[in-house]
């Protein structure tokens, strides 16, 4: 169709619409949303707005349609014309806090849910909505406020919300309140996956591993699980003996995962006699295969053209290997970097240091959600980087040159990128770069596994609630013989990490002391 054609149709389309009565249109539309046909209902409600653009109803319905067909776009365009000609109405800010939470706006996204509550305090989905939003945001405390409040006026008890409570209580440390806010939330939906999977975070969290294990394989029904379930022919592996049997191990999660599957490997091929074939990131492969020569390393979405007696998800199998063989943890050097890299980037290290001791820092993770939760921002570093007969080096992935240079204004500190290294793309250069160091400080990313790995010396700062593979504070699981981890007392609060940890490397070599 031209663009002439296109037009025609147009004019049509909106002529047609035109004649029919807009009450009609909108209640055929709002039909077919509630039939669960968005799209349909979509169509439709376009159609009316092309004729009355500022009829709020459809508008609206516009707008919820567009959240539920995934359309950030449309529900941003539509719900905000619906909050600008009608921005009294509390609802109306709701959705169009919705939509921006769906854009990733969090921030405005909390402004309109405010806005909602300004206008009608005693509207339990904007209480319930903003904390949500202040959650993803890494304000905890802030988050359960709200959250408490939607429940306090939710007229019954509401499983999806005691759920987010739970998460919010366990990334502030309460770890027996936030088990105990699970288990209310599974009273009221016992076979609810998500709910079983999170909770399993405290199970680890409190050292329950065999309880932890359990929960955890309800991840893949989980719709905030990051991976997805790879449903193959071959039977799961459940712990059946591997004499002259071939194992696949598939990869999930992120590349820090990969790299503690992998240390669960030689234990257990060790003791059971058979073959495994490990898929990984495509960027850890060649690493990986030198570093395992009786493993075959593949990466993941690998075509196998041989069959094999079991899989297994590879978190799977290192919980089940914890288990049964505790004794390979801590974990030791089981990476092996390129030789010849690590003299060529050796060389530059040393030329760069000139004798000082080299300290790899990287400060934040690049996950969307938990990113902002795990990260110390680099202006957080002063107690650390004021040490200036040491060369820092970056490890850190992503853009860092205008946070680098506000960290050499406001430290002097002396901070070294290599500039052949892609720290993003480049596991075998970024692997060979941290065993050139003395030691690493970092947060709770990929460069605290790859330091532990090499059996690198590695001071870890971690938020109150870490990851699970590295334990609370009262119960530390010691997944790397050569890092040390440094925990906040409260959340969002790095003062004492960042003090804590430069103490510690007084402590550990004087030469590089301020």
């Amino acid at each position: 169709m031209n663009r002439g054609e296109r037009r025609r149709a147009e004019r049509a389309q909106k002529k047609a619409a035109g004649r029919r009565d807009p009450d009609a249109l909108f209640a055929e539309a709002l039909a077919r949303h509630n039939d669960g046909r968005a799209g349909d209902a979509m169509k439709l409600a376009e159609q009316l707005l092309s004729a009355q653009p500022d009829h709020l109803d459809g508008l609206q319905l516009a707008g919820m349609a567009a959240i539920q067909l995934g359309d950030a776009d449309k529900a941003l365009r539509f719900l905000g014309d619906k909050t600008r000609l009608d921005p009294d109405n509390p609802h109306g800010h709701v959705n169009h806090g919705a939509a921006l939470q769906m854009a990733g706006d969090l921030e405005k996204a909390a402004d309109h849910f405010r806005r909602a509550i300004a206008l009608d305090a005693g509207l339990a989905e904007a209480h319930s909505n903003l904390g949500v939003t202040l959650r993803d945001l890494s304000r905890f405390a802030e988050a359960e406020d709200a959250m408490r409040r939607a429940l306090g006026l939710s007229t019954e008890p509401d499983a999806r919300l005691t759920v987010s409570l739970a998460s919010v209580v366990l990334s502030r440390g309460r770890i027996d309140e936030a088990m105990a806010l699970f288990d209310e939330a599974l009273l009221l939906g016992p076979d609810n996956a998500d709910t079983i999977y999170k909770r399993s975070l405290c199970r680890f969290a409190k050292g329950d591993f065999a309880g932890a294990a359990e929960d955890y394989e309800c991840r893949w029904a989980s719709d905030t699980f990051v991976s997805e379930f790879q449903d193959r022919p071959e039977p799961s592996w459940q712990g059946e003996d591997l004499k002259q049997k071939r194992l696949l191990v598939w990869a999930e999660q992120g590349v820090g995962d990969h790299i503690i599957y992998l240390g669960s490997l030689p234990a257990l091929i060790a003791d059971t006699g058979g073959v495994c074939v490990f898929e990984c990131d495509e960027r850890l492969v060649s690493l990986f295969a030198r570093s395992n020569p009786g493993t075959e390393i593949v990466a993941a979405g690998h075509t196998h053209k041989t069959e094999f007696d079991f899989q297994i998800a590879a978190a799977s199998l290192t919980l089940q290997s914890r288990i049964r063989h505790p004794g390979q943890y801590p974990l030791g050097r089981f990476l092996s970097p390129d030789a010849e890299r690590a003299a060529d980037i050796s060389a530059r290290l040393q030329d760069a240091a000139q004798g000082r001791p080299l300290i790899g820092i990287a400060w934040r993770s690049a996950l969307k959600k938990a990113g902002p939760w795990k990260s110390m921002p680099l202006e957080e570093w002063a107690p650390i980087l004021q040490r200036r007969d040491a060369l820092f080096v970056n490890l850190q992935y992503g853009e860092t040159d205008a946070e680098i240079a506000d960290a050499i204004r406001a430290t002097g500190a002396d901070i070294y990128t290599d500039p052949e290294i892609d720290r993003f793309n480049d596991f075998e250069g970024l692997t060979a770069l941290i065993d050139g160091l003395d030691l690493v400080v970092t947060t709770s990313n990929v460069t605290a596994h790859f330091a532990g790995a090499l059996a690198k010396p590695c001071l870890l700062a971690l938020q109150v609630t870490p990851l699970w593979y590295w334990g609370m504070a009262a119960e530390p699981i010691p997944l790397y013989a050569s890092v040390e981890r440094f925990w906040q007392g409260r959340e969002n609060i790095w003062t004492d990490v960042a003090g804590n940890i430069a103490a510690r490397l007084d402590e550990m070599n004087t030469s590089i002391k301020s």
